[in-house]
């Protein structure tokens, strides 16, 4: 038979302060993760928005596929149509090829144009997202190709 355990004498405050040490111990371990956590969370965060941001950038730039538009045109519509998206202040750095610049919700742009030289009336559109102009670190980027229906410059 078992005997059962009676003691009268507790816990002494050496055992007690070796469990307060080794708790702390595995509590410590546990803070580290869950900051690295929040800051991996920061990081995505800012990386989703810098994305959407750039989607905005390009869906409003590809409003102006199949529009007939001359180089010169383009370059108007270009930053009207980026000036007229929300929180979006823009204007052209270069012409040939287009490059624009900007801020758009707290990040800095650069949106170029470049036509490309196999197939007429089609451009490559390059978004880049930076978090700042000064440090300029590359939160995020969208290439696509798209159409313009009849360049009239190449008409005349």
């Amino acid at each position: 038979m078992i005997k059962p355990l009676k003691s009268d004498k507790g816990l002494t405050l050496i055992e007690i302060l070796a469990a307060i040490v080794i708790l702390s111990i595995i509590l410590l371990s546990f803070l580290s993760f869950f900051r690295l956590s929040a800051k991996s969370n920061q990081t995505s965060e800012k990386i989703i928005d810098a994305s959407y941001v750039a989607q905005s950038l390009m869906e409003n730039m590809l409003s102006l596929s199949g529009t007939p538009l001359s180089k010169t045109e383009l370059d108007d519509a270009a930053v009207t149509t980026l000036n007229n998206t929300e929180n979006t202040n823009s204007n052209i750095i270069s012409n040939s090829p287009l490059k624009i610049e900007g801020v758009s919700n707290e990040f800095y742009f650069e949106l170029s144009i470049k036509e490309e030289e196999e197939v007429d009336n089609l451009f490559k559109l390059l978004v880049k997202i930076y978090d700042n102009k000064v440090n300029k670190d590359l939160e995020a980027q969208m290439e696509t190709k798209f159409w313009l229906k009849g360049n009239i410059e190449d008409e005349e």
